[in-house]
This record gives structure tokens, C-alpha cells and sequence, in this order.
């Protein structure tokens, strides 16, 4: 079985990990076992394991932990961890933070990979009419109705995962100037 040990530090402490790939492929697994002593993870499943019992883990979480395990002897770059466990989170994480300009790179990269994700249309909308792109903003605004046809600011406003007040009302203003009702 070919074991390969990576060394990676985080948060100033360095942990071993053992990729072994080769013990799933041989039993025909779905997905190979991650282990790392004691603990080992298994992909398919969404499951970590120490010796005996299972660890409990958020999905993002595990989301992380399966990314880095996925890529050893790998430099994970924070736009590139985003972009595999947050997806479209790096441009809205700009807009929020009131760098509109920021946002458009990651929101049309995201939207290349996904063109039907009707987050990331809503949030490229709101920062194109902010930033004075009134026919980008318009565009994004019928691609959104294409996606969701019955979409209402009204509707949105409700459901729009922002917590701050000001922030909902500058996106909904914005979206409105884009031409949403």
C-alpha cells in the first residue's frame, strides 16, 4: 500500500498526515479512506473517525478538512479554499465588505463554472448598479428572472442571508435601481 506523509502547519502546530489512497482502490471503494493517526476520513461517507468512535463535524467543516486532505503537499491558497467549500462567497465576502470593485472577478469566475446560481447573479446585480454598470447590472437582473422568474425584492428581502439592516437595504436598493420590483 503506498503511504505518502505530508507536513503542513496550522495554527502553530504541525500535523502529520498519511494519504492512502491505494487501500480504497484495491477493496474498490467508492472513495478512498484519508487517515491521519489516529484519525482517518472517509469521503464518500462524510464521516471522521478516530481509533473507534466518530467525530462529529459540520458539513462545512468537513468540507475544509476533505479539501486539504484532497490536496497534499499542496500551498491552499485562501481564494482557492473558498472557492471549494464557500463557492461565490469570495465575491459576495468583497461586497458586503463595501469592495464592490473586488467582487466582480470572483462573481463572473463563479458564475463561469455555475451559470445558474441565482445568489451570485443577485449579488453581481447589487454591485454592478452600485458601482454605475446600469446595462451589467441590467443584464444580471434578467438573467436572475430568468433563473427565477416569480423573484420579488419583497420576497428576497426576506429570505436574503444578511444580517446587518443597513447591508439588506443598500443590496435591495441596489437591486432596485437594477430593475428588480
Amino acid at each position: 500500500m503506498g503511504v505518502e506523509v505530508v507536513k503542513f502547519s496550522c495554527n502553530f502546530s504541525v500535523i502529520s498526515l498519511e494519504f492512502c489512497c491505494d487501500f480504497a482502490k484495491e477493496r474498490g471503494m467508492a472513495s478512498p479512506l484519508l487517515r491521519f493517526p489516529p484519525f482517518r476520513l472517509d469521503p464518500s461517507n462524510e464521516r471522521l473517525w478516530d481509533e473507534t468512535h466518530e467525530i462529529p463535524l459540520r458539513r462545512k467543516t468537513f468540507a475544509v478538512l476533505r479539501y486539504l486532505m484532497e490536496h497534499p503537499k499542496q500551498l491552499v491558497t485562501k481564494e482557492e479554499m473558498m472557492d471549494a467549500v464557500w463557492p461565490g462567497n469570495v465575491g459576495a465576502a468583497y461586497y458586503l465588505a463595501g469592495w464592490p470593485e473586488e467582487a466582480i472577478a470572483p462573481l463572473k469566475q463563479h458564475l463561469t463554472r455555475y451559470p445558474n446560481i441565482l445568489g451570485a447573479h443577485l449579488t453581481l446585480a447589487a454591485v454592478c448598479s452600485e458601482l454605475g454598470k446600469d446595462a451589467e447590472a441590467q443584464a444580471e437582473a434578467a438573467e436572475v428572472l430568468r433563473i427565477s422568474p416569480k423573484l420579488s425584492l419583497k420576497v428576497h428581502k426576506e429570505r436574503v442571508p444578511i444580517k446587518d439592516p443597513a447591508l439588506v437595504e443598500r443590496h435591495i436598493a441596489a437591486l432596485r435601481k437594477a430593475g428588480f420590483k
